[in-house]
């Protein structure tokens, strides 16, 4: 006996390829979200290693120096000179060190940072510098006001004077004593200095502690 199988009424060609558009299509919206979520995952790494609140594991140092209670990490490359007291100090004796100041350039030997502890207003636009001392100077009844706070980050209420080289900032950090003079903080930014100084001075800056 023959049996004579009916045709079927719709086609199955169209129906496979509506398949595999759609399957085509999930793919593409699958790869899509996966590049997003790369991205949304990239960022906030990025975030997090960029902020204030800690140093970054790729911060690289050649040691630290000592101002007082505090430690500040030196980055590598960058040069380190002590600031010596230019008043204040017994006659016949050598200034003691009150300070150091970290730069990614050479400061010679007259230079105002060298000779007075101060960063002067006409640093190198490609360079950045970092300065912590005492504070000495006898201007406030009471200290100067006590502006910044650890952890350190250029969101603190910095006393700022842009120049045409670049942004000086200054401020204070108390001691955590009362009646004893705060320390003395300047950064300077150079205009065309590189990323990657400008960064590691900001890390190093955000790795300042205290020891005590």
């Amino acid at each position: 006996m023959t049996l004579h199988v009916p045709g079927l009424p719709i086609s199955l060609d169209p129906l496979l390829g509506e398949a595999k558009r759609r399957m085509r299509k999930r793919r593409a919206l699958v790869g899509v979200a996966a590049v997003f979520l790369v991205g949304a995952v990239t960022a906030v790494a990025l975030a997090l290693g960029s902020s204030g609140g800690g140093t970054p594991s790729s911060f690289a140092s050649v040691g630290s120096v000592s101002v007082g209670r505090l430690t500040l990490p030196v980055p590598r490359g960058f040069n380190q000179y002590r600031l010596r007291a230019c008043c204040f100090y017994k006659a016949g004796t050598r200034p003691p060190v009150v300070g150091h100041v970290l730069t990614d350039y050479r400061v010679s030997a007259q230079s105002e940072i060298r000779r007075g502890g101060n960063v002067p207003q006409s640093e190198p636009a490609n360079g950045v510098a970092l300065q912590l001392q005492s504070w000495l100077v006898m201007g406030y009844p009471h200290g100067p006001p006590t502006r910044l706070h650890l952890p350190l980050s250029l969101d603190e209420p910095w006393l700022q004077q842009s120049l045409p080289g670049g942004t000086l900032f200054v401020g204070w950090l108390s001691r955590g004593h009362r009646g004893q003079p705060p320390y003395e903080l300047a950064l300077w930014i150079g205009r065309d200095a590189s990323p990657a100084d400008r960064a590691a001075l900001l890390h190093a800056l955000a790795a300042i502690r205290r020891t005590h």
